[in-house]
């Protein structure tokens, strides 16, 4: 169902993949976050995939840089306390620790070469730990948690066969630093080898149907996998649409609703919200890549908020005008250009708002999607510059699309 659909990377993930290389560094030279403040990490991508890096340190591989973050006092604190937790693990149990380790998956998933990346490893005499850094803000869980699974499994079969006979244990733990929580997931190694067959047979189906594309359709069972495992395929899958159709049909517009009514249709509330979101989402990218979508155009999008320019000259100029400082702070702070527009003839008069108003600035609006039925003028699109509309995602304006 995914084949063909490009991967994009959005904004909070490249920040993610900046906060796990600065994570793996630290780890790996023994020193806290807070020793890089102020340096940049850049996101990188080729046709290898993506990467971060310091801005300072070239690669001889050709590259774009996609994104560059500063490590700055959250990031540092975030990533400090992985840190934190991570050598608190290894700790309590003194264990070998490997760093972004490449361990392999083809056992299970029957990919030739297939690997996955752990971004800590610890063993010890008895017990096995796999730890996972997940730096945004959608909370995960570790147990029955099939990727921590995977490469747990690789981790396993990665060591040396005298190492794996001593092995009783294995504990998996996510880390959400910005959340607060460090979930664990901990099973006998007899267990996580049972459950690893049951991986290897789901992989097995999974290849049987890749292969044959005709058979896909039924198999295709919608739920709430299809939002919590991130699937690409959700803005143009049949049994998706289809189920969320079927529960805005079902949902009654005049009756009175039953307690297990209201639950049921409650229960498909997120789903149909996601499917809404990765179809608006589907729209705004092929609108605003120049391709024709009927019904639909691009249009200039409002501008931003109005700010000021420079505070510090607006200060001077207040203080040498006599402006009365309640037009103007509240308490200590200067008030936005927006609401000082209100306060003329009410303690500011014309010719200072004129003054005031040159220092003001307003982001221009950005390209977005739109009914043709909206008045404004349609952008043209069919030669948009290369990289124009990068990481556009639903936001902003955001319309109905079953007007």
């Amino acid at each position: 169902m995914e084949r063909g659909h490009e991967d994009s990377s959005s904004e909070a993930a490249d920040e993610g993949t900046a906060a796990h290389f600065l994570a793996s560094t630290c780890l790996e030279l023994t020193c806290d976050a807070a020793g890089f403040l102020g340096q940049a990490i850049e996101v990188r991508a080729s046709g290898d995939g993506d990467w971060a890096q310091w801005t300072d340190q070239p690669e001889a591989e050709e590259y774009t840089v996609r994104r560059t973050f500063e490590v700055d006092d959250t990031m540092a604190r975030h990533v400090q306390s992985y840190l934190d937790k991570i050598r608190e693990y290894q700790y309590l149990v003194p264990s070998v620790m490997l760093v972004e380790q490449q361990v392999p998956i083809a056992q299970i998933t029957g990919e030739g070469g297939a690997t996955g990346t752990a971004d800590a490893v610890l063993f010890s005499a008895h017990t096995l730990q796999v730890h996972d850094l997940k730096y945004g803000m959608k909370q995960v869980e570790a147990t029955d948690n099939t990727q921590l699974l995977l490469y747990a499994l690789g981790a396993y079969h990665a060591l040396p066969s005298s190492t794996q006979a001593t092995i009783r244990d294995v504990t998996m733990v996510i880390h959400q630093p910005r959340l607060g929580r460090y979930p664990e997931w901990s099973i006998p190694v007899k267990e996580m080898l049972e459950r690893g067959e049951a991986l290897k047979a789901a992989a097995a189906a999974a290849v049987y149907l890749f292969n044959r594309p005709s058979k896909v359709g039924e198999n295709l069972t919608p739920g709430e996998w299809c939002r919590q495992g991130y699937c690409k395929a959700r803005a143009t899958c049949p049994a998706l649409a289809s189920a969320v159709i079927e529960a805005v049909e079902a949902l009654p517009a005049t009756k009175e609703l039953t307690g297990q009514e209201l639950g049921d249709r409650a229960a498909r509330v997120p789903m149909i919200l996601d499917w809404c979101v990765e179809v608006q989402a589907r729209l705004n990218t092929e609108v605003l890549s120049g391709h024709v979508v009927p019904g639909f155009k691009a249009v200039m999008g409002k501008k931003g908020n109005r700010a000021w320019s420079d505070n510090e000259s607006v200060e001077l100029y207040v203080m040498a005008e006599g402006i009365d400082p309640d037009v103007m702070y509240a308490p200590a702070a200067l008030l936005s250009p927006a609401v000082v527009e209100k306060q003329v003839k009410k303690g500011l008069t014309g010719q200072q708002w004129a003054a005031l108003n040159t220092y003001v600035v307003q982001a221009e609006g950005k390209p977005t999607v739109v009914p043709n039925s909206d008045k404004r003028l349609a952008l043209d699109l069919t030669v948009a510059a290369a990289g124009m509309f990068e990481d556009i995602r639903p936001g902003g304006e955001f319309h109905n699309l079953f007007e």
